[in-house]
């Protein structure tokens, strides 16, 4: 069986835990994830000014390879990921594909629900950050599966999200095989 395999998005502004934290779980879990930055530029600034320094620039991967796209929050990341249309092509695109995913946390929804990928769709999602959701059902969840969208409410359900992208890639004893590495 080949490795699943995840891009997440970073731009300057990202909120540092939410795209970490992730990162880290989906590691854990064993699936290969790529750092990937929005230009050739690969030193990203988080919002708390932590520097990451990404994998790969959008331009040089090949969306073929990837079974989800995630996004993290932090206000000024998801406007700079706003602006990308490569990005917002392959969200599009993996939206409709039932055999591809889409996550996005915190602020980050709003993307989708202005791509109009959230109509009818439950979410969850920071509180204030409701820019194109107005058609989606909303939630007070931690984190909630739609289909093949998947939304984490904030900094402070990243764990919860995080898991919840293990559980639907591979499966609750996956997710629960690294819950109890964690200790929470």
């Amino acid at each position: 069986m080949n490795k699943i395999k995840a891009a997440i998005f970073l731009a300057h502004g990202f909120q540092t835990s939410e795209a970490t934290i992730t990162i880290d779980l989906l590691r854990r879990a064993n699936i290969e994830v790529d750092i990937v930055s929005l230009s050739s530029e690969l030193l990203v600034r988080s919002s708390h000014n932590v520097n990451i320094n990404c994998e790969k620039e959008i331009k040089k991967i090949n969306f073929d390879d990837y079974k989800i796209l995630i996004l993290p929050g932090g206000n000024l990341g998801v406007a700079n990921l706003n602006k990308n249309e490569l990005l917002k092509k392959q969200l599009v695109a993996f939206a409709h594909d039932q055999n591809k995913f889409v996550a996005a946390i915190c602020a980050a929804p709003q993307i989708l629900g202005q791509l109009n990928l959230l109509n009818n769709k439950k979410i969850t999602f920071y509180p204030g950050c409701d820019k194109g959701l107005a058609s989606a059902i909303k939630t007070n969840q931690p984190a909630v599966v739609s289909g093949n969208i998947i939304t984490g409410k904030s900094i402070g359900c990243a764990f919860q999200f995080a898991l919840q992208i293990i559980t639907t890639l591979l499966g609750q004893e996956a997710a629960d095989k690294v819950k109890t590495t964690l200790e929470f």
